[in-house]
């Protein structure tokens, strides 16, 4: 069987690189967008993950959705064609182009990839009166756990390395800010938090030149914050890029991780937190709400900042526990890469003996 997944080659994000480099070892199985559009190619299954990577992250014009929608018609006349849904629509993006992005994408999937059951029963109920090309199959597919993260480090090293204390309580917020909102929802509950000793960590943090403020005023309010975070020890925030062993530091310093994200399908970050033994404090909605409250991790209201804070409490409460553990352990038993590859086999054989 041969294996088209469209992203392109040598990507940034790990999930689809572990997944070829694993499926290449038991078929044979590429990555490339220039293949997707290319004329003169032959592929059993085309896997698509993000529907707006196909124009570069950009949002399409009503000519390239159009090129989009030929190009699938070739492909659905030789190939199965698969996707992986790991977004509503595109993060914050929920234009009009990207909506039609990806009902075009869907009209044509033979099956699709669901990273948890929420997802399953909302694209059911979001899409039932949607025209589909095709029969579609649905699969449920969980993210796989980053396999060979680094461990060059104990607690106490990571923490020595970064400045934290022993005795202080970590929450980490890792990745980037997508809006203010999300930035609120960690600066408030932390503020709100009953806890002494506590310490937030972050890599990816908004600064007053970001925000993008119109108010001079409330502009030089947030730079006189970025200030005073500087000077206090309860703040470790940090604004760039993180490589895989500054990462694995950021998640052994910490005892909870919190996912500050509302309305979101997916985050990468479970995996990330079970994958280093760490409790998960997440959202109840979508996928990372399913899973957080299968496993026993607390979930927040998305709409209220207390709620968010005694669910970070509770995570540290949970942190002495051993609940930490207990994620690694459900991971390595659920989510390990050798299962997810015989998983996605398994869904494009199903997919390729249909007729």
């Amino acid at each position: 069987m041969k294996i088209l997944i469209a992203v392109p080659n040598n990507t940034e994000n790990s999930y689809t690189d572990d997944l070829a480099k694993g499926l290449s070892l038991l078929t044979e199985c590429k990555t490339s967008i220039f293949e997707f559009w290319c004329e003169n190619n032959f592929y059993d299954v085309v896997h698509i993950h993000w529907p707006e990577i196909l124009f570069e992250w950009k949002e399409p014009t009503d000519k390239q959705l159009n090129l989009l929608e030929s190009r699938l018609q070739h492909w659905s006349k030789k190939a199965k064609i698969i996707c992986t849904r790991h977004n509503l629509h595109p993060h914050y993006r929920d234009t009009k182009a990207f909506l039609k992005l990806y009902d075009i994408v869907y009209s044509y999937c033979n099956g699709v990839i669901h990273l948890g059951e929420f997802s399953k029963t909302e694209y059911l109920t979001r899409y039932k009166n949607n025209y589909f090309i095709r029969p579609q199959q649905q699969f449920v597919i969980p993210h796989q756990l980053y396999p060979n993260l680094p461990n060059l480090h104990s607690v106490t090293s990571a923490r020595k390395k970064i400045g934290i204390g022993k005795e202080q309580k970590v929450m980490l917020v890792f990745g980037a800010l997508r809006d203010k909102e999300e930035f609120d929802i960690v600066l408030d509950s932390f503020r709100n938090l009953n806890i002494k000793n506590k310490c937030l960590i972050a890599n990816r943090w908004y600064t007053h030149k970001q925000i993008g403020f119109r108010n001079p005023l409330a502009k030089f309010k947030q730079f006189r914050q970025d200030v005073s975070f500087a000077f206090n020890s309860s703040y470790k925030l940090f604004n760039k890029f993180t490589t895989r062993e500054e990462n694995e530091i950021l998640f052994k310093t910490s005892n909870v991780v919190l996912i500050p994200r509302k309305k979101a399908l997916n985050s990468g970050n479970l995996a990330l937190g079970f994958g280093y033994g760490k409790v998960v404090v997440g959202s109840s909605f979508g996928n990372i709400g399913e899973i957080l409250q299968r496993t026993g991790n607390p979930t927040y209201n998305d709409y209220d900042h207390v709620s968010v804070s005694n669910a970070i409490e509770r995570g540290f409460e949970l942190d002495k526990g051993g609940q930490g553990g207990k994620n690694l352990m459900y991971g390595l038993n659920h989510w390990n890469l050798e299962l997810i590859l015989e998983l996605h086999l398994d869904a494009y054989n199903c997919l390729y003996n249909k007729s």
